[in-house]
């Protein structure tokens, strides 16, 4: 009769057991998630971005709405500005026509000023205006020798003298002032200089009178005629009696 061992009788008795192959090993593919599990977390990250997209898009649409706006309000400050630029040069092309009309002006001004010296110098000066200044000296003489022949013989003052010959002094003086009224519708003005002393540019010496005291010496002693002058031009200088220290009236030194 046969009898099977056991492996644990081979151990025991000394003996090996018989190895038996092993079946092969098979490797096994990794385990895959669910697909009903996979959705939800693809939704979970794919949800942010989403979200962040919409944003942006919501936002440059109110950039483009802004801007627009922008675009609308600043339109007619450009048409102000495009007006305001178009006024500027015409109003430029107006100061430049003002300017050259303004030359024109003071160049016609100045023409006619040059003509009128002219006019004056070579009409009205020697056929108006010297022959009314020789009227004035001759109405200023011939009162003056009024009130000397009346002084010298009617035994009054000068003051009697001009009160008795009131209408005639009157008549001169009022013919000395038409003379001057008329020049002065010419541009020509009577002067005296006011200062005591002889001035060679504005006064001429009509006489001298001789003095003694040194300190007189080139002081007016009487004034004669007036002056006249235009513009500043002297057309006939002042005639004024200077006096002047000679030898003659210097006082004798004798010996003592």
């Amino acid at each position: 009769m046969c009898t099977s061992k056991l492996p644990g009788d081979a151990a025991r008795t000394g003996e090996h057991a018989p190895s038996v192959p092993s079946a092969p090993a098979t490797t096994s593919p990794p385990p895959q998630p669910p697909p009903s599990a996979a959705t939800p977390l693809t939704d979970q990250a794919e949800a942010p971005g989403s979200d962040a997209g919409s944003e942006h898009s919501a936002t440059l649409a109110f950039v483009r709405a802004a801007l627009a706006g922008a675009c609308a309000e600043l339109a007619p400050l450009r048409r102000a500005l495009t007006d305001l630029a178009a006024h500027t040069a015409r109003l430029g092309e107006v100061q430049a026509a003002q300017a050259q009309r303004d030359a024109a002006v003071v160049r016609v001004a100045e023409r006619n000023r040059q003509l009128e010296e002219s006019f004056f110098e070579q009409e009205l000066l020697p056929g108006v205006v010297r022959p009314l200044i020789s009227l004035a000296d001759s109405a200023r003489d011939k009162r003056a020798r009024l009130v000397r022949h009346a002084e010298r013989h009617v035994a009054l003052p000068a003051t009697d003298v001009c009160a008795t010959c009131t209408s005639v002094l009157e008549y001169f003086d009022l013919h000395v002032l038409d003379i001057h009224t008329s020049l002065a519708t010419l541009g020509v003005e009577c002067y005296t200089n006011p200062e005591p002393r002889f001035a060679p540019t504005l006064q001429r010496c009509f006489t001298v009178v001789p003095v003694q005291d040194p300190a007189q010496h080139g002081m007016i002693a009487s004034r004669v005629a007036p002056g006249y002058r235009r513009n500043g031009h002297i057309i006939r200088p002042e005639q004024v009696r200077v006096c002047v220290v000679t030898h003659d009236a210097m006082p004798a030194h004798t010996g003592g």
